[in-house]
């Protein structure tokens, strides 16, 4: 937990923290500029933000200052100092808050997340706690949209929910089959793009491509009949030769047709190939309690070892393939050159050996050109397959949080209406989710719903703190407030900082709350978190 933080810079130097509910007090006239939100700004800073550190008017009115800070974790207590104008760096100090060595801000982050026992894969610490700090100048204020998070997509909030409930783990291996299928299907396009495969792009330009092949290939087979006529002429050794080059030439296309539908074959079977299987764990040790997962996982580590060998061999044969089909082709060309060569004695002759060379190019450009669009279908098919796949696992892992949040949140909402208010609800898809009660949209209710949904996280999830400021309390009903401040004070065993001011609207209950939980209290007049207040005439 947070223990403390010192600041030359602060009208009171010293602010020593708790469990549970820490009050920034404000005065009863709701002052503003009297440093409330920077304060909260200054406990996100410490938390590893980076907001404190530009806010403009902070440092051109303070000017560059260092915030020393003090973490308790099992009993022990880590010292840490961070500097505005060099907010990259953190300094590791002792007791004193003398610097022993510098460590980079990720590397700070990571040791709280350690510290805090945060253990989900993929789940950077400010991706879990820099959502739930909300304070005025941050752009998660959005009351409607409790996930959002400025230069994501929907899509990208909706994974950090569930990797918040440590609930994306089961999805997270489709997702990266997804994310492969997506990549390839992607390089594939801009290779066409940029014209380094050929082009085809739909049905009707394969239709085309179809006829044009047709064509080419009776212009073939009849050039080819022309030939063999044309060959009257020839010496009965130039007539044995020919027929001895045309017998080794069917034998090389022959083979070479076979070794390209097996290279074809082998490049299927390495794409199908999968890593490692999903291990169901819940639902096997539901059906078979007493079974041991690690035996389940020993078989799946030995599949995975076999299936990389495998994947090994079978690239080394399509390697292997490639290079004989070049080979083959080589040869199928040297073929026709000797055929070439043997029928020379007249003009004619040549000029249709030539033409026979040329449309055979054409018809093996054509067919690559097919082979080339079918292959894009392919990886297009592959990655909606995949993607399809990825979005049903993560829409039953989402439909379970949306079920745990929905409860929590209406049972919360029914404590601070006594059951006879609507609750608001969520829902969640793959790629968007909505948060509201269809019938009741006013500003102050949806502010109620924004910090109900944060409490349900906070009490549902490993989620340690959070941070709400004035500005989402300021439409809300006394009566509807005074049930949230008792939620609020209800987490003993996480810390929750908010900021508060108007004290004398509330009950006395609500006062007596807010005031033992009051770490600092601020008003106009000199006692401002920095002794002044800079909107004021000089």
């Amino acid at each position: 937990m947070l223990v403390e933080i010192v600041c030359e810079k602060f009208k009171q130097k010293r602010i020593i923290f708790k469990e549970g509910l820490n009050v920034i007090l404000g005065d009863n006239n709701a002052t503003n500029s009297i440093g409330k939100s920077s304060f909260l700004l200054v406990i996100d800073f410490v938390f590893g933000g980076n907001t404190y550190n530009t806010t403009t008017d902070i440092i051109s009115h303070v000017g560059n200052h260092t915030i020393c800070f003090c973490f308790s974790f099992n009993s022990k207590k880590y010292y840490f100092k961070r500097d505005t104008a060099e907010a990259a760096t953190v300094h590791v100090c002792d007791n004193e808050y003398n610097i022993t060595k510098d460590i980079t801000t990720g590397e700070f982050q990571e040791f709280l997340k350690d510290s805090y026992n945060i253990n989900i894969e993929d789940l950077s610490w400010r991706q879990l706690v820099g959502l739930y700090m909300r304070i005025y100048g941050k752009p998660n204020l959005k009351e409607t949209e409790p996930l959002f998070n400025k230069g994501t997509q929907q899509s990208k909030d909706v994974q950090n929910l569930l990797k918040t409930f440590d609930k994306f783990e089961e999805c997270s291996s489709q997702f990266k089959i997804k994310e492969e299928a997506s990549n390839k299907f992607s390089a594939f396009q801009k290779a066409q793009s940029y014209k380094i495969i050929d082009p085809i792009k739909n049905k009707t330009e394969i239709k085309q491509l179809d006829r044009k092949l047709i064509e080419l290939q009776s212009q073939s087979d009849n050039l080819m009949s022309e030939l063999e006529t044309n060959t009257i002429d020839l010496t009965s050794e130039q007539l044995q030769a020919i027929a001895d080059l045309k017998s080794q030439l069917n034998n090389i296309q022959i083979t070479k047709s076979r070794r390209i539908v097996r290279l074809n074959k082998l490049k299927k079977d390495v794409s199908n190939i999968v890593d490692e299987f999903n291990v169901d764990k819940a639902n096997i040790l539901r059906f078979f309690p007493n079974i041991d997962i690690r035996e389940i996982e020993k078989i799946n580590t030995f599949h995975k070892q076999l299936t990389t060998i495998l994947s090994s061999e079978i690239k080394d044969e399509i390697e292997k393939g490639i290079k004989q089909v070049q080979e083959l082709e080589s040869v199928e060309k040297e073929l026709l050159e000797k055929i070439k060569d043997v029928i020379k004695t007249t003009e004619p002759q040549k000029l249709s050996l030539n033409r026979f060379v040329q449309l055979q190019n054409e018809i093996n450009s054509l067919i690559r050109g097919k082979d080339v669009y079918n292959l894009r279908n392919k990886y297009k098919e592959e990655k909606a397959n995949a993607t399809k796949l990825y979005e049903e696992i993560l829409q039953d892992s989402l439909t379970e949080v949306q079920q745990l949040l929905n409860n929590e949140i209406n049972r919360r909402n029914d404590d601070v209406f006594n059951g006879t208010v609507k609750s608001p609800l969520i829902t969640l898809r793959p790629k968007s989710y909505k948060y509201s009660c269809s019938d009741d949209n006013g500003t102050g209710s949806n502010y109620k719903n924004l910090i109900l949904f944060d409490l349900s996280v906070l009490s549902l999830t490993c989620l340690p703190t959070l941070i709400h400021d004035t500005v989402l309390f300021k439409n809300i009903a006394v009566d509807v407030l005074e049930k949230l401040i008792l939620q609020y004070n209800s987490f003993a065993s996480k810390q929750i900082f908010i900021s508060f001011d108007n004290l004398s609207n509330f009950s006395e209950r609500t006062s007596e709350v807010l005031r033992d939980s009051k770490i600092l209290e601020l008003t106009p007049g000199g006692n401002e978190l920095y002794g002044f207040s800079w909107n004021k005439k000089m």
